[in-house]
């Protein structure tokens, strides 16, 4: 059974993945965002115009979410957390690493953790993969995947 009609506060990388989540349970899903995140430059833009975009801006409010300060900074998926994504977003991962620049790193291998002269990194038992990529680019694609995957059901 589905129930009718399901409101998300907030349209970042939490409320999209709620939205895909919900997706099985409501008939319609309302994202209400503060931020013009739906533009027409930056949906209808190329991977490359995007890429150009997110590295050539004057502000950080000039292009994608003003209310997050951190848009263009790396951030870094870890375990679980990619995982669900990937579930959700069956194609996500592949866009992200073969068109938009994103990395899975290593831990054991292409990060260096050390406190107090000690590092930790080394004493992993097996190792543990990040997936990094910006928050400008990730929330866009994701965006975008959002809006194809489920565009029937009136996201």
């Amino acid at each position: 059974m589905k129930y009718d009609h399901a409101i998300i506060m907030g349209g970042g990388i939490a409320g999209m993945t709620t939205a895909a989540y919900l997706s099985k349970y409501f008939k319609r899903i309302t994202i209400i965002e503060n931020d013009d995140v739906l533009n027409e430059i930056l949906m209808k833009s190329k991977d490359k115009e995007l890429l150009d975009y997110r590295c050539n801006l004057k502000c950080s409010s000039s292009l994608g979410r003003s209310g997050v300060t951190q848009s263009y900074q790396i951030h870094v998926l870890q375990g679980e957390g990619s995982n669900i994504l990937f579930k959700l977003f069956p194609n996500l991962k592949n866009k992200l690493l073969n068109e938009y620049g994103a990395r899975l790193c290593s831990l054991k291998n292409d990060f260096r953790f050390v406190i107090g002269d000690v590092l930790l990194n080394k004493y992993l038992t097996e190792d543990l993969y990040w997936f990094c990529i910006d928050r400008f680019t990730l929330e866009t694609v994701l965006r975008r995947e959002l809006c194809s995957q489920y565009d029937q059901q009136q996201i």
